[in-house]
């Protein structure tokens, strides 16, 4: 979860991948939390505090500076709107990174709400979890990083990783 996705390939058989490092390097966020991880996707990530899949992230509390990859598929909508509800009620700041579905319900319904949209340049070759090493082939989607609060969005322009835009103030 958390630093993984799940990737579904031409067979229909799932995988777990994790964000690599060089983003993190990018981003040069030290992350309070990562609400949908595992113990050694954390190793990547290095979040102060994590949920696992057993902690369920959605049902806890999200704090500080969060960093979001959701499990990919039908759940990316209900992490994405914990993000922005715990960003309203807990002044939490957030960076979410998910596939560049513009498409589907959940990017209109929550996705255009955080601050600012990183559309990454290139596509995100994941690293396996067995080897730790980077997947062969990219991800066969292009990814957008989403961003509230003034630190996140900050660390996001600067990185590097793509093209931002700004939600325009309403």
């Amino acid at each position: 979860m958390g630093n993984s996705f799940v990737f579904h390939d031409s067979v229909n058989i799932t995988h777990e991948w994790y964000t690599p490092k060089h983003i993190f390097d990018k981003l040069g966020v030290k992350f309070d939390l990562d609400p949908a991880t595992s113990e050694l996707a954390n190793e990547t990530v290095n979040a102060k505090n994590i949920y696992t899949v057993e902690d369920n992230g959605l049902e806890q509390s999200w704090f500080g500076k969060v960093w979001l990859n959701p499990p990919y598929g039908t759940q990316t909508g209900h992490w994405l709107k914990k993000g922005l509800d715990e960003c309203y009620d807990n002044n939490t700041q957030i960076i979410a990174l998910v596939f560049a579905r513009t498409d589907v319900r959940w990017f209109h319904d929550y996705a255009i709400k955080y601050d600012q949209i990183c559309m990454i340049k290139g596509r995100i070759k994941f690293v396996r979890p067995e080897t730790m090493t980077a997947q062969k082939k990219d991800s066969g989607s292009g990814s957008l990083l989403l961003s509230i609060g003034a630190d996140m969005n900050k660390a996001v322009q600067q990185s590097g990783l793509g093209h931002c835009v700004r939600k325009a103030v309403q």
